[in-house]
C-alpha cells in the first residue's frame, strides 16, 4: 500500500527574505494582519501551576507509549519523563509537547538537565510535519555528548547526521546535569539555523566546531504549518529487556513569529490516536482520513518503514467536514468512520476507537 497524502504539503515554499519583527515572546499577546488567521506562537516560563491545555499538546510517540511518561511544571520548570527506544531512524519514540506554528519563526528553550541513559538522550527543540511517527522532523537538541541537529526529510526517511562524528561540541562534563544553556533554533523558509549560548543568552555561538559549521545549518522543505515544541526519549536497544526511562528538565521556552508580514494559514489542525475499548494507544493500529466525498486524504500507514503503522498523527486540511477512522489490519477491521469539522488556525484532539476484532 502507497502512502497516500499523510504530509499533504511536503512543498518547497518560496518566500521572500524576511525583517524580524516579533510578534510573541513568553506567552503575550501576538500582532497579526487584521482578519487573518493563523496558529499564533506562544512561549511559556512555566510559572503556572499546571500545563496550559489551550497552548500545548502533549504525543507519545511510538514505543514509548509502554513506559511511564509525563509532561509537568514543578518549581518553575517543565519537567518531562520518558521512555522510548529513540527518536531516530525511520520513526520516532519518546515524548513530544508541542504547538502548532505557522511561517516563520525563532524559538528559543533553556536546557538544565537530562538523565543520562546513554551520551545521546536528548532534550531539545523539534519540529515536525505530524505525530506520526515516520514524520518528516528537526530537533536541535543536547545531549550529554554536546550539541547537535538531526533532521528526517521525507516520511519514512532516514534520519542524520549522527553526533558522534559531527564534532559537537561539548555540553558541561557530559554526565547531562548541566550546566544550563540555551540553544535557539530560528526557520527561514526551509532553511533551519540553530545556536547555543553558555551564558543566559547574552552571546550565542556554534554548535559544533569550527571544522563543522555547516552543521548549524540545515534545509528541510517542510510545509507552512508545522508543529513546534520540546521533545525527550531514553535511548536504548528495543530488544532489550530492559526500558529505561529519562528525565528532562527545561527553563522558559519561548517561540516568535518572524516575517516581515503576517503570512495566515488556510488550514486547520486534527490531531488523533488511535485507541482500544480501554482508551489506551492501540499498538499496530493507523489512521486513515477520508474528505467529504470519500476520498482518502491522509493516512499513518507506510510501508517502507521498519515500523509500518503509527497509532498517532495529525493533519493540518482545508476547513471542511472529513470522516476519521482507524484501518483495517490483521487483526481488526476498519472502525465506523467519524465525523469532525475542520476550522482555520483551530485545533482538534480525538481519539478514535479501532474496529472490532476479525
Amino acid at each position: 500500500m502507497g502512502r497516500t497524502g499523510g504530509f499533504i504539503d511536503l512543498r518547497r515554499a518560496k518566500r521572500l527574505a524576511v525583517a524580524t519583527m516579533a510578534v510573541l515572546m513568553m506567552g503575550g499577546a501576538g500582532l497579526r494582519s487584521a482578519g487573518a488567521d493563523t496558529f499564533a506562537p506562544q512561549g511559556d516560563d512555566w510559572k503556572g501551576a499546571a500545563l496550559d491545555s489551550s497552548r500545548w499538546h502533549f504525543t507519545v510517540l511510538g514505543d514509548a507509549q509502554q513506559s511511564p511518561h509525563s509532561a509537568e511544571i514543578k518549581d518553575g520548570a517543565l519537567k518531562l519523563v520518558a521512555g522510548g527506544s529513540d527518536i531516530w531512524g525511520d520513526n520516532d519514540n519518546g515524548v513530544f509537547l508541542w504547538q502548532p506554528a505557522n511561517g516563520d519563526f525563532q524559538a528559543t528553550l533553556e536546557v538544565r538537565s537530562v538523565k543520562k541513559i546513554g551520551g545521546t538522550t536528548p532534550i531539545g527543540i523539534m519540529v515536525r510535519s505530524s505525530t506520526d511517527v515516520h514524520s518528516p522532523e528537526l530537533t536541535l537538541k543536547a545531549v550529554p555528548n554536546g550539541t547537535h541537529i538531526h533532521h528526517r526529510d521525507e516520511a519514512g526517511g532516514d534520519t542524520g547526521p549522527g553526533t558522534g562524528a559531527s564534532g559537537a561540541l561539548p555540553w558541561g562534563s557530559g554526565d547531562g546535569n548541566g550546566p544550563p544553556i540555551l540553544l535557539r533554533l530560528t526557520r527561514t523558509g526551509n532553511t533551519f539555523v540553530g545556536a547555543r549560548s553558555d551564558d543566559g543568552g547574552k552571546t550565542w555561538g556554534t554548535l559544533h566546531n569550527a571544522d563543522n559549521l555547516d552543521k548549524d545549518t540545515v534545509e528541510v522543505a517542510f510545509p507552512d504549518d508545522v508543529l513546534v515544541g520540546i521533545a525527550t526519549c531514553a535511548v536504548f536497544d528495543p530488544t532489550s529487556d530492559e526500558k529505561p526511562t529519562t528525565e528532562a528538565i527545561t527553563g522558559p521556552f519561548t517561540l516568535t513569529q518572524t516575517a516581515s508580514q503576517t503570512r495566515p494559514t488556510d488550514k486547520g489542525l486534527i490531531v488523533l490516536t488511535a485507541v482500544n475499548d480501554k482508551g489506551e494507544p492501540a499498538a499496530g493500529a493507523y489512521l486513515v482520513v477520508k474528505d467529504k466525498d470519500g476520498k482518502e486524504v491522509g493516512n499513518t500507514k507506510i510501508d517502507n518503514a521498519t515500523v509500518p503503522t503509527s497509532n498517532t498523527g495529525s493533519f493540518f486540511l482545508s476547513p471542511g467536514t472529513y470522516t476519521v477512522e482507524a484501518g483495517e489490519t490483521d487483526l481488526t477491521k476498519a472502525s465506523s468512520p467519524m465525523s469532525i469539522t475542520v476550522e482555520t488556525a483551530k485545533v482538534k484532539d480525538l481519539n478514535v476507537l479501532v474496529g472490532t476484532a476479525k
